[in-house]
């Protein structure tokens, strides 16, 4: 009896902890490896060289090229911040989850990482530095955080890695168990703001090292996956009318990468160099197939996601460089609520863009991409035409055709505008010089009106001309509260023009030069 009673009391003691009944550390000898993605806005491929000498430098990336695998050419899958972290999250292409902007939604049954990791008992979280990544997106589903507010304290509404890897720090010790969280980054999007010599490129890498020193004084580095990526590439080149969200040329498209896995204390690390073409839908299914080893996705002949976690699950230095297939790059405009979207595709050395006419370029002998090939590479061409009629046909995307909007020179100002907080002045003062001349009003027009009268210029007020009253007008505005919420308005549609319409609200019949407004200033 006393043999079969504790036989019996052992027999329900492991059902209970294999039903994970049990606490995490009563039942697994080790604890599962946390995996943490930085992911950051205009990180290009060609931004930052490992073969340069950094050792005496604060540099993070330096860190990186000494200590992961370094993917020499990984590729977004969209231009567009929701889309490519979409894709991070989920492991499927933009036109696979349905997140193509950032005023859209992801499709609610695809599954997601944070999803997985919450079922393996992870922690999960996720930090926002910009506008462009925002709990209506869908993407905050099953993040035990999910912060989308923090940036907005900012000046420019970017954070700084800085104040990111702090938050993270501290969000960390909350907990000892395993986690999955992302940070993503827009410092790159402002720039250098006048104070100081050193770029935003050199901050961001210089936050990423004192990043990593924190992390590794923390035992957070070693036994953890780190990788950072780029999201987007950066517009070098002045395309003839693209933008830095139409633009599918590889200096756009082509991110940086590292991934550095799990290791030994003591061990050097492991610094490989991949050269195989990677998407971030395959860096997503990956980091899926490596918190849960049994997670499939749905088969693509056309376009296959690649699952290689292999390389550091079974510490094999390469993928295999004679299999090839095409990888798929999108652009979509935000300034219509239908999607309209262009494609670029990848294969071997060429990349195909979508344009009239449509282009082909050899990559290994074109580095500018400027001599087009579609007339040499005729059947390269059809098979593209024919493979994207039939996603846009399943899908109901729209081809979109123009790719500078008529607002563009509103674009340009007001981005300048938000990236350059310490030249504000002489942006607002190029405005008012812009409404002397007659020129029609938008959103910064508003926003120099109201500097104007905070800083007293009268004679520069009683110039600006009359325009005249219109149905559209607010005949309203005579109190604090209604001043205050127009023009906190012109300061919102100001950002949404500056990242071309991000939020998809612009309205291109809004007076923002109101005659009540102006005689009472006058």
């Amino acid at each position: 009896m006393f043999l079969n009673y504790h036989f019996i009391l052992f027999l329900k003691l492991l059902l209970m902890c294999t039903a994970g009944l049990l606490s995490l550390t009563a039942c697994q000898s080790e604890k599962k490896p946390s995996v943490l993605v930085i992911a950051i806005d205009r990180l290009s491929f060609n931004s930052f060289s490992c073969s340069d000498d950094k050792s005496n430098v604060n540099s993070g990336l330096s860190v990186m090229c000494r200590e992961a695998m370094r993917f020499t050419h990984a590729y977004t899958t969209s231009t567009q911040t929701a889309g490519a972290v979409g894709s991070l999250l989920t492991g499927l292409y933009p036109y696979q989850h349905h997140l193509h902007r950032s005023f859209d939604r992801i499709d609610f049954k695809a599954t997601q990482i944070q999803s997985l990791a919450l079922g393996e008992g992870y922690r999960t979280a996720f930090w926002s530095g910009s506008p462009a990544l925002l709990k209506k997106t869908g993407l905050s589903k099953d993040f035990d955080l999910f912060d989308d507010a923090a940036f907005l304290e900012k000046r420019n509404y970017f954070s700084d890695l800085k104040t990111q890897g702090r938050v993270f720090l501290n969000w960390s010790k909350e907990s000892k168990l395993s986690y999955f969280a992302l940070i993503h980054n827009s410092e790159l999007e402002s720039l250098n703001e006048g104070g100081s010599e050193i770029s935003s490129f050199e901050k961001m890498d210089e936050n990423l090292a004192s990043f990593f020193t924190d992390l590794k004084n923390q035992d957070l580095w070693e036994n953890n996956y780190v990788i950072v990526t780029g999201l987007q590439g950066q517009s070098a080149y002045n395309r003839v009318k693209e933008t830095p969200f139409s633009n599918l040329h590889s200096e756009n498209t082509n991110v940086l990468l590292f991934i550095k896995p799990p290791r030994q204390k003591g061990d050097e690390g492991i610094n490989w160099k991949i050269d195989a073409s990677v998407s971030l839908a395959d860096v997503g299914f990956s980091l899926m197939k490596t918190i849960k080893s049994d997670f499939l996705i749905p088969i693509d002949l056309q376009f296959p996601i690649w699952d290689f976690s292999y390389l550091w699950r079974q510490h094999e230095p390469e993928i295999n460089a004679n299999v090839h297939r095409q990888i798929l790059i999108e652009a979509a405009n935000t300034w219509r609520p239908e999607v309209e979207n262009r494609f670029a595709v990848l294969f071997k050395n060429l990349i195909y863009i979508e344009n009239s006419p449509d282009e082909i370029y050899n990559l290994l002998t074109d580095g500018l991409e400027t001599i087009n090939l579609s007339k040499e590479q005729s059947d390269f061409l059809a098979n593209n035409l024919s493979a994207l009629a039939l996603i846009r046909q399943q899908n109901n995307l729209l081809r979109w055709q123009n790719y500078e909007p008529k607002e563009y020179d509103w674009v340009l100002a007001n981005r300048e505008y938000w990236s350059k907080p310490n030249n504000r002045e002489t942006i607002l003062r190029a405005e008012v010089d812009q409404l002397l001349a007659g020129r029609r009003s938008q959103p910064l027009s508003a926003l120099a009106l109201q500097w104007l009268h905070l800083q007293k210029r009268q004679s520069d007020l009683e110039k600006i001309p009359l325009p005249p009253v219109t149905a559209h007008e607010n005949k309203s505005i005579s109190t604090p509260v209604e001043k205050e919420t127009f023009f906190a308005d012109a300061r919102r549609q100001s950002l949404n023009l500056s990242l071309e319409n991000i939020w998809g609200i612009w309205s291109d019949d809004k007076p923002w030069v109101q005659s009540a407004l102006i005689k009472e200033y006058q």
